[in-house]
């Protein structure tokens, strides 16, 4: 459930703060 979320939030938080935690593919 938590998984789907992170997803749409990644897209966000990438926008705004790249950062290579968010790298995951």
């Amino acid at each position: 459930m938590a998984e789907q979320a992170t997803k749409e939030i990644d897209h966000d938080i990438m926008a705004f703060e790249p950062e290579p935690r968010t790298k995951d593919r």
